[in-house]
């Protein structure tokens, strides 16, 4: 028999104070980037498909929606639940990079000194920032995997978009805006994001032909259509033309990777992520890092909870340097990295009272990884944690003519440094900001949540579940509650909601604070559904920092 605490709201207290409200529905939701694809989403559901059916419908529609984020050019991650069997499987879909890349090609790249079809391009941007693409098959080994649904019926809403066209949002406008000169680096980018050379302003329509061309092709054929037909050898001459390394032999070499999980526990509850090459080990070293302490003791908003938090951060990202990237390549210690035994050792290098520089890596072996986020779980109780990107706004900026296609930039996430564990190599997966998180309780599904904003994902996606489970506050007011992000050393962003006292106290802790605006997007656009286990009912939130937009029913 559950606790009497947990028939009162599943034991979350409801505190009334958010901006937006709690969803709450009984039979499915979505949670996503873009009000457009939760509709999307939420019709596959109200129409007998399950929670992978709507991911993928709404994945599709994010990348039309939000095309500087995430589309058909970019990488895809997934945990998902399976409620016949009770399993928590991952998918890593990333991208590999090019088999003729080089350190010394990619080197010159990010200097700027570029082969001369790609001239004009500046550093980590153009055709050799470009990994192979992952989304297409990601979508397509998801359906088949665990769907009902055909791609076809999956990408239907996405071809609609692509080709009638969607009102720009004021996100998008600003974002078209931002990055106005990389898209004019590359005509075919130019030719679909500017109209008369300038950028869309909100409540114009855009519409992307060429993509939804390209889309109808995937939705007729499948992803061979992407990876070694007509689509794929216009992507392959393309980049070779401009100076780029992509060869017919990496598209069709493109997999899915699937498995289970990585977990750990946290005040009881298993907390779950992928596998490198994602930054998921990241997140759950961090909260093993953090369980010594009792930050529920500590009030939310306080320095001190802060401070506690931004030095584990620091801990773990010291051994995300040393030790994560493709383990097909170099062996990862994951059992070492989460082993309690660890994370004792590296808390205890913090000081309560003193900011470090950041730490270096610690030795785990001796204990024996810009994107669009979205969250499903359907009648049936499977759930889904899906994250898809093309890295930096509008990725690599290069767009093969006639396809639609804007390709990412994620060989940005390589090192160039010969002696890093993360080198690049061809034929090698990048280590990988995408994470997609889930939490379990009792094995069950409890929390599916997640956020965009690349290496700001594993700290936002901290603080945001500490605040629920360590304060009992609600999905909505753990997303809007005041988030900082850490950059290199003691340099902390943080939004200005923050009370006075902790921001100046930080300061004197030794952080070098700087407040942002009272809801920085730049913080990620943090999305949730929780599952009242009492009750079953579905309960979501999103983001008031961006667009997100939930849907249940």
């Amino acid at each position: 028999m559950l606790p009497l605490a947990w028939l009162n709201g599943g034991g979350v207290r409801y505190n009334g104070q958010p901006t937006r409200p709690i969803i709450m529905a009984a039979n499915g939701m979505i949670t996503s980037g873009h009000a457009l694809a939760s509709q999307a989403g939420i019709r596959v559901l109200q129409n007998g498909g399950n929670a992978i059916d709507a991911a993928v419908t709404a994945g599709a529609v994010l990348g039309i929606v939000q095309p500087d984020m995430s589309g058909a050019g970019g990488d895809a991650f997934m945990l998902l639940h399976e409620a016949a069997t009770g399993r928590m499987w991952s998918m890593n879909a990333s991208g590999r990079a090019p088999t003729e890349m080089t350190l010394e090609v990619l080197a010159a790249d990010r200097q700027g000194q570029s082969q001369a079809g790609a001239a004009g391009y500046e550093p980590g941007r153009g055709p050799n920032a470009v990994s192979v693409p992952g989304a297409v098959r990601a979508w397509a080994d998801a359906l088949e995997r665990f769907g009902t649904i055909s791609l076809g019926d999956a990408l239907a809403p996405a071809i609609a978009y692509a080709e009638q066209g969607f009102p720009v949002s004021v996100r998008l406008a600003r974002s078209i805006k931002s990055n106005v000169d990389i898209l004019r680096r590359c005509d075919a980018a130019a030719a679909v994001f500017l109209h008369d050379d300038a950028p869309y302003e909100p409540g114009e329509v855009l519409r992307q032909a060429d993509l939804g061309r390209t889309l109808r092709s995937i939705a007729a054929d499948g992803p061979g259509a992407f990876y070694s037909g007509d689509i794929g050898g216009r992507l392959v001459a393309a980049h070779r033309a401009a100076g780029g390394l992509l060869r017919e032999t990496d598209l069709e070499g493109q997999d899915s990777i699937f498995g289970d999980a990585i977990s750990t526990t946290y005040r009881g509850f298993t907390v779950h992520d992928q596998p490198p090459v994602s930054l998921g080990a990241v997140l759950l070293e961090e909260l093993n890092i953090v369980e010594g302490f009792d930050l529920g003791a500590l009030p939310l908003l306080s320095a001190d909870r802060a401070h506690l938090l931004l030095e584990a951060k620091k801990l773990a990202f010291g051994d995300m340097e040393a030790y994560l990237t493709d383990p097909a390549s170099t062996p990862v210690p994951v059992s070492g990295l989460l082993s309690p035994g660890y994370a004792a050792a590296r808390r205890a290098r913090i000081d309560p009272a003193v900011a470090s520089d950041g730490y270096g890596a610690g030795n785990p072996r001796a204990y024996g990884s810009h994107t669009s986020y979205l969250a499903v779980v359907d009648a049936h109780g499977n759930a889904v944690s899906w994250i898809q990107s093309i890295f930096e706004r509008f990725g690599s900026g290069w767009m093969a003519p006639g396809t639609g296609v804007l390709l990412n930039d994620r060989m940005n996430g390589f090192s160039i440094d010969p002696g890093h564990v993360n080198r690049v190599e061809g034929g090698k997966r990048t280590a990988n900001t995408l994470n997609a998180p889930m939490v379990t309780k009792d094995g069950l599904p409890y929390l599916v949540f997640g956020t965009p904003g690349g290496y700001g994902q594993v700290q936002s996606n901290l603080q945001m579940l500490t605040a629920h489970i360590d304060h009992d506050i609600d999905v909505m007011s753990m997303i809007e509650t005041p988030r900082w992000l850490s950059h290199q050393g003691r340099h902390v962003v943080a939004e200005s909601r923050f009370p006075a006292e902790t921001l100046e106290t930080l300061g004197r802790l030794g952080h070098e604070v700087v407040a942002k605006g009272a809801w920085s997007s730049g913080m990620g656009d943090g999305q949730a559904i929780r599952i009242n286990q009492a009750s079953g009912v579905l309960e979501g939130g999103a983001d008031p920092r961006r667009e997100g937009y939930v849907i249940g029913w």
